[in-house]
C-alpha cells in the first residue's frame, strides 16, 4: 500500500517503516522464533510435532537483518554455545559453514560468522535443533525492507536480498551430501550418548507438582510431552527439604532417557557463565516460570519406586461443586489458574461476588474447611440472577476450568469472618484498556492481549496512544500501560490519566512505564541509580576500545530469573501459598524500598536473590531489597507498579495471576497501604 510506480530507495520513504507492532510476529503480536521451548502458540506445536516427526539432521532458520548488514550464517560466538550440546554440533556448524563460504566467494557476497548471534537460548529456531541431535543453523540477510533501499554498501534490492539466502539453500543441500556419513553419525551417537551420560549422572530425575493448582501442573505436563519426554505420576508421598509432593499432584521425570539432556536444560538453575553477554533470556527454568514446587532428586533421594502410571496424554483438570446445590451461598479459593476465567464469566452475567480479605472456617458436607485469603463468595441472597441459574452456570464454570466450588449453609463461621463481614470486600467486572502503539513495545502489549483472550476469556480493549486524549474514559475501571515511551500522551494525556486514577481507577505499569508515571508526576516510586553505588574512577588505568561493548553490555540484565519475597496476605498475592515467588527480569530498572513498608507487598531477597541467570557483581548487590512490587495512590484510585512483565512470552504462567489480582483487587486495597 506504500509503493508507487516508481521505487523509492531513501530509507526515510515510508514504505521502510513498519507502522506498529511491526512485522515478523504472529497474530497475537508474538515472535514465533522465541517459542520452540515454550510452545504456547498452534504455530510452534504443528512445527514441532513435523521436526520430532522427521528428526531432520540439518534444519535451517532463515531471518533478515538490518540494511546496512551483509549476510551472517552460523557458527555463532563460540563463548556463548549452550554447554549441554555436545561439541560435536558446534564441529560440524564450523564444517557446513565452509560449503556456505565457497558459494558465497563465487558470488562474490560480503559475510560474516562467529558474531553478533550465539546458540544458547534453545527456544530459538537454531538452538532447539542443536540439542535435539539436529544441526541448527541461523541465516540472517541485510534486508531492503522493502523492494529497494539505499545502504552503506549501496543500493540493496529485493531480489538481491533473495540471492544469498538462496544460495544458502544450496550449500547446504551440498553440505548434507558431503557429510552424510559425519551428520548421521552425529544424530546416533547424539541420543546413545545422552543416555549414557544421564547414566552416570549425579540427577537421576525430577520431581514437581502444585496441590492447590492442578491447571499450571497440567500446562507444564503438556509442554514436556510435546518435547517427547517421558513423564510419570508420583506413586508415592515423597519429602524433600521443606517440599511434600502428593501423589495425584505430583510427577516425576527420570533423566535416564533420550531426551535428558533437553530434560536438564529446561530444568536447571544455571549461574555460571564462559560469558556475560547474551543474544537472547540467559536462563527459561520451566518450574521457576510455572512457580511450581519442584526438586532435583540424586543420591538417595532418588529411587525409582516413585516412579508410576506414564503420562502420555495430559487432560485439563475438572472440578466440581462439593456439597450440590447450596440455598446460601457458594465460594472457591483463588489459587487456580483459571479462577480469573470463573469469576469474570459471573460477573459478566450480573452475579455479585465477593472477595475475603482474612480467613475463615465454614462447615462444608466433608467436614470444616478453612478458606484463605482471597477466597471468592458468592451469598445467594443478594443476588438479582435466579440461584438455579448460578448452580447451573457454576456446575459448568468448576468442570471446564479445574477450579472446586463449596456449598456453604450458612453465614456463621466456625472461625475467622462470618459471610457478612465487612472484611468481604464487593467485587467490580473488569473493563480494562490497555494503551498500545507507537513507542510502546507490541511484544509485551501482545502477551497481556493473549493472556485475556485465549487463557481468561476477558475483554481488552486496546487503544493506542494517538487516540488516547480524544476517548472517553468513563467506560473503563483498570487501564494497563506496558514498556514504552509514552510522552506522545503530552500533559493532557497525564491530567487526563490523574483525574481517571483519583476518581477510581486502577492504573497498571509495568516496566518503563513506572519511570514514565515517575516523570510525569503521577507516583513518588523512586529508582536505585548508579550514583548509589558510585565509586571513584580516578585510578581506573587505560582501558581497551576494543573491550568496551563488552564490558557494558555485561551489566545488562538480558533475563534472569530472581527470588522475590511476598505478603501472601495482601491482594496483589491472593491465590499464592508461598512466602516467595520466582520473577523473570530482562531490564535494569530497580525500584526503591518505599518509605511506607505497607506499599511494598513483594521485595527482592536481601540475602541471595539470584535463582538463575546471569547478573553483574555490581548489580547483583544493587538488587538485593529492591522492591519487587509498589503500590501507589492518587485520590481514591491505585497505581500498582512493577519493573517486570509478568505475562512473558506466555509461559510465565506464575506471574500471571499478579496481573489477575492487579486488575479484579486493585481497587480493594487499602489507601494507608500505598505511596502518594
Amino acid at each position: 500500500m506504500h509503493v508507487g510506480k516508481n521505487k523509492i530507495s531513501d530509507p526515510n520513504h515510508r514504505e521502510h517503516l513498519e507502522v506498529w507492532p511491526n512485522g515478523r510476529t504472529n497474530h497475537y503480536w508474538f515472535d514465533l522464533n522465541r517459542d520452540y521451548m515454550p510452545l504456547q502458540h498452534p504455530e510452534s506445536r504443528g512445527r514441532l510435532e513435523m521436526f520430532h516427526a522427521w528428526k531432520p539432521n540439518i534444519y535451517n532458520d532463515f531471518h533478515e537483518m538490518g540494511t546496512n548488514s551483509s549476510f551472517f550464517f552460523q557458527p555463532g560466538i563460540p563463548s556463548r554455545n549452550h554447554p549441554l550440546t555436545p561439541e560435536r554440533a558446534f564441529e560440524l556448524h564450523h564444517l557446513i559453514a565452509e560449503y556456505h563460504a565457497k558459494d558465497l566467494n563465487d558470488l562474490g557476497s560480503l559475510y560474516y560468522t562467529k558474531e553478533s548471534f550465539d546458540d544458547f537460548y534453545i527456544g530459538k529456531g537454531s538452538t532447539y535443533p542443536d540439542i535435539n541431535g539436529s544441526i541448527g543453523i541461523l541465516y540472517e540477510q541485510g534486508s531492503s525492507r522493502g523492494h529497494m533501499q539505499d545502504s552503506q554498501f549501496g543500493l540493496v534490492t529485493f531480489p538481491f536480498t533473495i540471492k544469498n539466502q538462496f544460495s544458502a539453500s544450496i550449500s547446504t543441500m551440498k553440505a548434507a551430501i558431503g557429510l552424510k556419513n559425519d551428520l548421521l553419525s552425529h544424530q546416533q551417537e547424539f541420543y546413545q550418548s545422552a543416555v549414557r551420560e544421564a547414566a552416570n549422572a549425579t540427577v537421576k530425575g525430577f520431581v514437581f507438582g502444585d496441590e492447590y493448582d492442578p491447571a499450571r501442573n497440567y500446562h507444564l505436563l503438556d509442554i514436556l510431552t510435546r518435547h517427547q519426554i517421558e513423564v510419570y505420576e508420583l506413586d508415592r508421598e515423597f519429602v524433600s527439604a521443606d517440599q511434600t509432593f502428593k501423589p495425584g499432584t505430583s510427577f516425576i521425570i527420570p533423566t535416564n532417557q533420550p531426551q535428558s539432556r533437553l530434560i536438564n536444560a529446561l530444568f536447571e538453575k544455571r549461574t555460571t557463565f564462559t560469558d556475560s553477554l547474551f543474544y537472547d533470556v540467559s536462563t527459561w527454568t520451566l518450574p521457576l516460570a510455572f512457580n511450581l514446587p519442584y526438586a532435583e532428586l540424586s543420591g538417595r533421594g532418588w529411587n525409582s519406586n516413585l516412579i508410576g502410571s506414564k503420562v502420555t496424554d495430559p487432560q485439563m483438570p475438572s472440578g466440581t461443586i462439593i456439597g450440590g446445590e447450596s440455598s446460601y451461598a457458594y465460594a472457591f479459593e483463588w489459587d487456580g489458574f483459571y479462577t480469573p476465567r470463573v469469576a469474570n464469566e459471573l460477573m459478566k452475567v450480573g452475579v455479585k461476588l465477593m472477595v475475603a480479605s482474612q480467613e475463615f472456617e465454614s462447615e462444608i458436607s466433608t467436614g470444616v474447611k478453612n478458606f484463605t485469603y482471597g477466597t471468592i463468595l458468592i451469598p445467594l441472597g443478594i443476588q438479582d440472577v435466579d440461584p438455579s441459574t448460578i448452580y447451573s452456570k457454576l456446575t459448568r464454570l468448576a468442570e471446564e476450568n479445574g477450579v472446586d466450588v463449596y456449598a456453604l449453609g450458612s453465614g456463621y463461621s466456625k472461625s475467622g469472618l462470618d459471610l457478612g463481614s465487612p472484611n468481604f470486600n464487593m467485587l467490580k467486572l473488569p473493563s480494562t484498556m490497555i494503551l498500545g502503539g507507537g513507542g510502546t513495545s507490541g511484544n509485551d502489549v501482545g502477551e497481556i492481549w493473549h493472556l485475556f483472550d485465549q487463557r481468561w476469556d476477558m475483554d481488552l480493549s486496546l487503544v493506542e496512544i494517538d487516540r488516547f486524549n480524544s476517548a472517553s474514559l468513563d467506560r473503563y475501571n483498570v487501564i494497563i500501560m506496558v514498556n514504552g515511551n509514552y510522552s506522545g500522551l503530552g500533559s493532557g494525556g497525564v491530567d487526563k490519566l490523574r483525574r481517571w486514577v483519583s476518581s477510581g481507577g486502577t492504573l497498571i505499569l509495568h516496566r518503563s512505564a513506572v519511570s514514565w508515571a515517575k516523570s510525569a508526576g503521577l507516583t513518588s516510586v523512586e529508582f536505585v541509580t548508579d550514583a548509589d553505588e558510585e565509586e571513584s574512577d580516578e585510578a581506573a588505568g587505560l582501558a581497551r576500545y576494543t573491550d568496551m561493548s563488552a564490558e557494558r553490555g555485561a551489566q545488562g540484565i538480558g533475563g534472569s530469573i530472581f527470588k522475590a519475597n511476598i505478603d501472601v496476605q495482601h491482594p496483589l498475592f491472593y491465590g499464592y501459598r508461598r512466602g516467595w515467588m520466582p520473577i523473570f527480569k530482562n531490564n535494569t530498572l530497580m525500584m526503591k524500598a518505599p518509605s511506607n513498608k505497607y506499599a511494598m507487598p513483594m521485595q527482592l531477597d536481601s540475602g541471595t536473590p539470584l535463582l538463575s541467570g546471569y547478573i553483574s557483581a555490581p548489580n547483583i548487590e544493587k538488587i538485593k531489597g529492591t522492591a519487587g512490587t509498589v503500590v501507589g495512590s492518587i485520590g481514591s484510585g491505585r497505581i500498582i507498579m512493577t519493573t517486570e512483565n509478568p505475562a512473558f512470552r506466555a509461559f510465565w504462567f506464575g506471574t500471571n495471576k499478579l496481573l489477575a489480582n492487579s486488575v479484579f483487587f486493585g481497587h480493594t486495597i487499602s489507601g494507608g497501604a500505598a505511596i502518594r
